[in-house]
């Protein structure tokens, strides 16, 4: 608590307040021993922030979590994603989630676990899903990716 309102601190160490800002109550960010930015709002801004900032009590700062994920693990997550709404019939849904998981398999094209196989299985998801869309063209072109990325996989 600092002058009567609660702190919240983000998980980039960034505090916020709400406080007295010139005539009127508002709010405060900024990184100790400074404030880098003040806001002036009456009703508008009276709500806490909602997402990715937690209340710091009594002066306590809260204990950051973290968590090491490999990329392979990414890529598994957003594929699975993909291959549930696939189940459901949701498409589109599906489309998305393997155009997700291609581009992070991309962005962490060296990484372990993230090679030509994992490439092979997403595009030939991705082609299918497509292929029941109607969008031939692009089940087509992710088909012959498919196989140019593994040629022994069969799916």
């Amino acid at each position: 608590m600092r002058n009567g309102a609660r702190v919240y601190v983000s998980d980039f160490g960034f505090q916020l307040s709400r406080e007295v800002v010139g005539d009127g109550a508002g709010w405060i960010i900024g990184a100790a021993p400074r404030a880098y930015y003040a806001y002036r709002a009456d009703e508008a801004f009276r709500l806490a922030p909602e997402a990715g900032w937690s209340v710091q009590e009594h002066g306590v700062a809260p204990a950051p979590t973290v968590t090491a994920i490999e990329p392979h693990e990414v890529v598994e997550r957003i594929k699975q994603v993909g291959n549930t709404a696939f189940k459901a019939g949701r498409l589109d849904e599906a489309d998305a989630a393997y155009t997700r998981a291609l581009d992070v398999a991309a962005e962490c094209a060296d990484a372990f676990g993230v090679d030509e196989d994992v490439n092979a299985r997403l595009l030939a998801n991705r082609a299918e899903a497509r292929l029941q869309l109607g969008a031939f063209r692009g089940a087509g072109d992710d088909a012959a990716a498919a196989i140019e990325a593994d040629p022994c996989f069969v799916k």
